[in-house]
């Protein structure tokens, strides 16, 4: 990947040979401002495009705040939104978080499913449960110079959203979340890390041991 002209981002493990992710040209005037969606085999350097899944006209046009394959599904999860509405997010003067929505489908792009839109928010990073019988959402919204985001959980099964937790309860944003568990996720605010229960929704700060003074916490996953 030294010799392309564009960013790759949104990686995630299909399998011990294979990863999905998103690549965006660097050209726009040519390419234009989309992403697509790859499956690299890691081990004889071959890809693939889901086209289906980016393409419109030959061209791609959609922004993916999230890509991500849930293996305990066999599925890719998603969250598509229209490129010029991340670029141009300017509304009768005002900036408004851009439209998106949540997806399921399968690895090849086939039966794709919308779960869920959320009024005046921007999904953004989206996790599946161990289980994967729930999905964590992220969404923002522009509040000024500012993006503070809700949480919120889908229960696969019922097909559901329920709110978690707003960004006026003591926490303006909730980035790099992580389902610890079935019953737990930790999220990122304010450069430290909280623990939530996902049925009593307690929060509480985690403590990192060794770590040096001044440092700012930015994320993590699994290893």
């Amino acid at each position: 990947t030294d010799k392309i002209n564009g960013e790759i981002s949104r990686i995630s493990w299909i399998n011990n040979d294979e990863i999905l992710y998103t690549y965006v040209s660097h050209n726009a005037k040519i390419d234009g401002l989309g992403m697509r969606i790859y499956i690299l085999n890691i081990k004889n350097g071959t890809r693939k495009m889901i086209d289906g899944l980016c393409l419109k006209d030959n061209k791609p046009i959609y922004w993916f705040n999230t890509v991500r394959y849930i293996p305990q599904l066999q599925k890719i999860v998603m969250v598509r939104g229209l490129a010029d509405d991340f670029f141009e997010p300017m509304v009768d003067g005002t900036v408004k978080a851009p439209k998106n929505q949540l997806y399921l489908c399968n690895i090849d792009g086939t039966n794709e499913k919308m779960l869920v839109e959320i009024k005046d928010r921007t999904i953004g990073r989206v996790v599946a449960t161990p289980d994967g019988k729930k999905l964590v959402i992220e969404a923002y919204y522009i509040q000024g110079d500012k993006e503070p985001s809700d949480l919120y959980i889908y229960d696969l099964e019922k097909n559901k959203l329920e709110l978690l937790l707003k960004s006026g309860q003591g926490y303006e944003e909730h980035w790099n979340i992580f389902a610890l568990d079935n019953e737990n996720i930790l999220f990122r605010c304010n450069n430290k890390l909280y623990k939530m229960n996902l049925k009593t929704k307690v929060i509480n700060k985690m403590n990192i041991s060794n770590v040096p003074p001044g440092t700012s916490f930015i994320g993590f996953d699994y290893f």
